[in-house]
């Protein structure tokens, strides 16, 4: 027997926020933090997730950052996000030399997870039974 989740679980591939974020931050005005960083990018990314929460209902999920984030982001704008989803308290995967297929399939989501979130159409390889993929679209 196959215990269903009481609520929804989503596995959210990050790269496209990122990648929304960089877009859209790209030639404004940087938003700097009481280190001296442009923190532009960080805000878009997780203000994309907040919208996403709310969007979709997001109550229990993680954030999967892998080898993909590093073509549409800086490393110090990934670490940045990650530190900032952890210390708030997010469950957050950041493998940075593994692409995110691969940790997808590592996290061996059948019966876990309910709704993989990404961009990335290749990830629909790992529809499964009660488990479905949201393929967002640029912007």
């Amino acid at each position: 027997m196959v215990a269903v989740p009481l609520v929804d679980s989503f596995v959210i591939d990050a790269t496209f926020l990122l990648e929304d974020a960089e877009k859209a931050f790209l030639g404004s005005v940087a938003i700097i933090d009481e280190c001296g960083r442009n923190t532009s990018v960080i805000y878009g990314a997780v203000r994309g997730l907040l919208q996403l929460r709310k969007i979709l209902g997001i109550v229990c999920g993680i954030v999967v950052v892998g080898d993909d984030a590093n073509r549409v982001s800086s490393p110090q704008n990934i670490n940045m996000f990650c530190d900032l989803l952890r210390g708030i308290g997010s469950n957050v995967l950041h493998e940075p030399t593994i692409g995110v297929g691969s940790l997808f399939r590592s996290l061996n989501l059948q019966g876990e997870a309910t709704w993989i979130v990404t961009r990335n159409s290749s990830l629909m390889q790992l529809v499964a039974s009660g488990c479905g993929i949201i393929l967002r679209l640029e912007g």
